[in-house]
């Protein structure tokens, strides 16, 4: 298991931006414990026990992923299979308005404002903020268009995650790991 190694393991991306906005040092630290727990902990174990019964409820089932949604539909009233619909599909929003700031966000901070526009105006960061917003949902779209199944789409995440987890965790003990070689180790991975 390469765990260690993932691209999260830093800490970055989405989890400072949550982390950054608490009021002091202490609040975040609070917040990060709380958002580990629910995560690893809590948020997982319906997931786990769904899993569990949908195997011992539909042992034939021919296609495995079919087992969650066969479950809802056997076993919810309406009105509690309206609400898990939603709360599914909030779900995937929030992860899509996530991804989609978080990518516009690297693109216009740390790329057009770092390397091409130093001095831009925050009229000028803005748009180019919106632009990055279309570029990232259209390149998503187009990704989520050509994979075959979710499966797929979740290997090349964590084949593409997976590789800059010693970088992105030395960058914080060796000033030598800086954008100059994150850069080729990104582009490697492409």
């Amino acid at each position: 298991y390469m765990g260690w190694a993932f691209r999260r393991s830093d800490g970055g991306g989405e989890f400072i931006q949550r982390l950054i906005a608490a009021k002091d040092e202490g609040e975040a630290e609070k917040a990060a414990w709380f958002f580990n727990i629910l995560h690893y902990i809590i948020r997982t174990w319906p997931w786990v026990l769904v899993a569990l019964a949908a195997i011992v409820i539909y042992p034939d089932l021919a296609d495995k992923e079919l087992g969650y949604p066969k479950l809802m539909l056997d076993f919810l009233p309406p009105v509690m299979l309206g609400l898990v619909v939603a709360s599914l599909l909030a779900a995937f929003m929030s992860t899509v308005s996530t991804s989609i700031n978080w990518g516009a966000s690297y693109l216009t901070n740390d790329l057009y404002l770092r390397f091409v526009n130093p001095d831009a105006s925050q009229n000028s960061l803005v748009f180019v903020g919106r632009v990055s917003s279309i570029f990232v949902t259209v390149l998503g779209a187009v990704a989520a268009f050509f994979a075959r199944d979710v499966a797929t789409v979740f290997r090349l995440v964590i084949a593409i995650g997976t590789g800059p987890g010693l970088v992105l965790i030395l960058r914080w003990f060796w000033w030598r790991i800086n954008a100059g070689a994150e850069l080729p180790m990104y582009s490697a991975l492409i």
